[in-house]
């Protein structure tokens, strides 16, 4: 790995910390940064990027340039330009970004994420990182980051190989949390997103560690998600989710089933069942061979039906779902020689 990335992701790595028993601790809270010591790994993050400019400095990009024919006038001093030339030239990615911070050269938070995207669509991680970490810091210093910035950069931690981006992604949602207006960042999406930063954790984790602070902290935004809006389904798909990675599957299950059949407001309505293909497909997944016919049967229609009313109000996210029930119901019709026709 590149030393200068080294040199940033140092300043990430934190002790890991128990949760208490009763619950969310603040102070146990993602990898065990306090509070108190935020602004100061701010300030530890800048000052070492200036003495990595200092080093990119001395490595004479220029030179390089010209030795491998690219006219640097065309370069220009906009993180627009420089993306424009890396879209062209991928190979020159470490000399780009390397070149940017060196120039110091700043611009929106919409320009700085475009070139993080094209780095990302190069599957240039590592330089991605060393991007995506200097675009916080100038974005920090003109408090122009956004709920879209903390997605992009927390997702990039989820499926990046780079270790160094996972850290920095539970960096992030420790500052979304410290953060006394973080209510303006929080949306189901945002929810979501953490949830599956810590379950991608906890399912790399030894067995030894999977019910300590990655357990804890994974159901807490769980539990928050539903607390958020108690009618979407992805609250209750994680904490399931969660359940199933420590084993705890008789849980998993009496919890997925509440949520397929129970009403999630009951005060409110008694009659009305939570929309959650997700949930039932979980289900029927992890325990189709334990349940019965007519179970089945309802499971399977119900998930068709709720991605049909997901299709309809929001996007195409259901469309593998939608296949997968589909696919079920032939197999049962094949199986117990039956039709059956759809219902609200």
């Amino acid at each position: 790995m590149n030393e200068n990335v080294e040199k940033i992701s140092s300043l990430l790595q934190k002790k890991i910390v128990p949760s208490s028993s009763s619950g969310y601790n603040e102070s146990a809270m993602l990898c065990g940064i306090e509070k108190n010591e935020l602004q100061s790994t701010l300030d530890s993050l800048v000052t070492e990027k200036e003495s990595l400019i200092e080093e990119i400095e001395n490595a004479n990009c220029i030179d390089l340039f010209q030795k491998i024919g690219v006219r640097t006038e065309f370069i220009g001093n906009s993180l627009h330009s420089y993306n424009s030339q890396l879209q062209e030239s991928p190979y020159l990615a470490e000399t780009l970004v390397a070149k940017i911070i060196n120039k110091d050269i700043t611009g929106s938070e919409l320009a700085f994420l475009e070139l993080f995207d094209t780095l990302r669509c190069k599957h240039m991680d590592a330089e991605a990182f060393k991007f995506i970490v200097y675009a916080y810091i100038k974005l920090e210093e003109q408090a122009e980051i956004s709920e879209v910035f903390y997605l992009r950069a927390i997702s990039f931690g989820i499926i990046s190989k780079e270790v160094e981006a996972t850290k920095f992604a539970s960096y992030l949602i420790k500052k979304i949390t410290c953060d006394e207006s973080a209510k303006r960042y929080m949306s189901v999406k945002m929810y979501s997103t953490i949830c599956e930063h810590y379950f991608k954790q906890l399912e790399n984790a030894p067995w030894r560690d999977k019910e300590g602070v990655l357990y804890s902290e994974g159901t807490f935004w769980a539990k928050k998600l539903i607390e958020f809006q108690k009618t979407n389904e992805n609250g209750y798909f994680w904490l399931a989710k969660f359940f199933l990675g420590v084993n705890r599957r008789d849980k998993a299950k009496e919890f997925l089933r509440k949520s397929i059949y129970d009403p999630p407001e009951p005060k409110r309505d008694t009659l009305a069942r939570l929309r959650c293909p997700k949930c039932c497909k979980l289900y029927l997944e992890e325990f189709r061979g334990s349940i019965s016919f007519i179970q089945l049967e309802e499971i399977i229609v119900k998930g068709l039906n709720d991605c049909i009313v997901f299709k309809e109000e929001e996007s195409s996210e259901y469309n593998d779902y939608e296949t997968f029930f589909q696919e079920q119901l032939l197999k049962f019709g094949e199986c117990f020689g039956k039709i059956i026709t759809l219902h609200d």
